[in-house]
This record gives structure tokens, sequence and C-alpha cells, in this order.
């Protein structure tokens, strides 16, 4: 077979494309590394965006514990408070709206009292309950003038609004303590009476004439009970009249005030 020069040109060029071909090579150590390292920050960027995420999650679930906390709390009072003094219209007013000093001393469990120093208060709310259920749900006669306890206590490491049911004419309590909500610190009161067309707002030991009171101001201090979301730092809270009360855990807390007017007051 002859070959002619157009047809040697054609497997000349051929031949050379072949060769001159770049061949297929595998990574360098060096572009391995950078893709390593560029690997790791993008993975240490997700796992960033990942804990920040949850960081976020978990500050919004304890914010939102310690509203619900407060508020249930602030709720809880503010209809019991609203009561005090409430009786069977046939049966006359009750003669006192709180069992509070002149019938107690202030060291009675069941007894209105202010705490010492920045120690939470405690109040006694009397009634004769409509439904014939002391705060805890606990049944009791139906003529009887019951007294409600509310109080903070700490049990477990763990704080809480709680109450209890007293019966002042028997000196007996109708009820165990009863846990209402967690995650309440602190409690104050204030009680108010109206002079010369002012109210003035007065702690439990400053109180004389109890019949004169017709309102109440209390506040109270709300926290989550697991999640710690912020640094450990001093941080101060100062709830009406009371000393500041100073924490330096990783907890936030929030202060709840509320003034309510005792719809059987005698005023």
């Amino acid at each position: 077979m002859k070959f002619n020069d157009k047809t040697r040109q054609q497997q000349y060029r051929k031949l050379n494309r072949q060769l001159n071909r770049p061949q297929a090579s595998g990574m360098s150590l060096i572009e391995l590394m950078i893709a390593m390292g560029l690997g790791l920050i993008l993975i240490a960027a997700s796992i960033k965006i990942f804990i920040s995420s949850k960081q976020s999650y978990l500050m919004v679930e304890e914010l939102n514990e310690i509203q619900e906390n407060g508020q249930f709390a602030a709720l809880f009072l503010s209809k019991a408070i609203q009561m005090a003094g409430y009786s069977d219209p046939d049966d006359g007013a009750l003669p006192h709206l709180f069992l509070a000093e002149g019938e107690c001393v202030s060291t009675d469990r069941f007894c209105t009292s202010n705490g010492v120093g920045n120690g939470s208060d405690k109040i006694s709310v009397q009634l004769n309950p409509a439904f014939d259920e002391d705060c805890t749900g606990m049944s009791v006669p139906s003529d009887v003038v019951l007294s409600n306890v509310y109080y903070v206590e700490t049990i477990g490491g763990i704080s809480g609004l709680y109450c209890r049911g007293y019966d002042p004419g028997n000196g007996v309590w109708y009820s165990e303590e009863t846990l209402l909500v967690n995650g309440i610190d602190r409690l104050q009161f204030q009680f108010g009476t109206l002079e010369s067309n002012r109210y003035q707002f007065s702690t439990a030991d400053e109180i004389d004439d109890w019949t004169t009171v017709n309102s109440v101001r209390f506040a109270l201090l709300s926290s989550a009970i697991e999640n710690e979301t912020v640094s450990e730092k001093e941080r101060n809270y100062a709830l009406l009249d009371a000393e500041t009360v100073t924490y330096d855990d990783s907890k936030i807390r929030h202060i709840y005030s509320a003034t309510v007017y005792v719809n059987n007051s005698f005023l």
C-alpha cells in the first residue's frame, strides 16, 4: 500500500496529538493539605453555628420558663388576695382579711409576717371558701374560717411558691405544704391603707390596724429551674422595701410585681 504525502501528514498530526495530550495526575501533598484545611474550617464553622443555635434555643426556653413561673405565681397570689375576707353574705363579713399580729405572732408559720432582711415575706389570707376547699384542694368544713398561707420554700435546692390551709379556730393544719409554682426565689408584700385620700403601703410589722388594709402590693423573683445559659457573675435584685438580694450563679431572673385591691375590704 502506498501512502501519499497527504496521508502521511494526517498520520503525523494524529500521532503528535497523542504524544502531546496531557497526562492525568493525582493531587500533590500541598494541595491535599490545603483541601483538608479548608474542610476543617468548614466543619468548625458548622459546629459553631450549631452550638450558637442550641444556645439561643436554650436561652429562649429559659426565658419562657421564667415568664411562665412568674405569671402563674402572680396569678395565684392575685386571685387569693382578691378573695380575702370572703364569706357567705348571710353570715356577715369576716372580722379580718389577713391572719396577722394580734391573732398570732410573726414567728408562727401561719401568720402574715415580714421577712428579716431580704428574706421572703408570708401572707395568710382568711376567708370562708365558696367551694369548701383550701388552696391545695383539700376539703374543709363548710362553715370554717380558713387561712390560706402563701410563702416561699426551698426544697432540694429548688425554690417555689407554696401554700397550706390552716384552721385558726382549732389551731390545726388542713393540708400538708403543697408546691404551687416552681422557680420562685423571693416574695415580698406591702399592705395598702387609705390615709388623707392617699394610699400608703407598709410592711406587715408596720400595720397597726389591719381593718384599714384594702389593697396589697407584692413582688416576686422568678427564675428558671435547670437551664443555665449565662456566665456566672454577681447580680443584684431589689424587691419593694426589702434589702437587696445578691446571686452569683449562672441563672437569669426577673421581678414580677402587682398591686391588688381586696374585693371584700371594709373601705
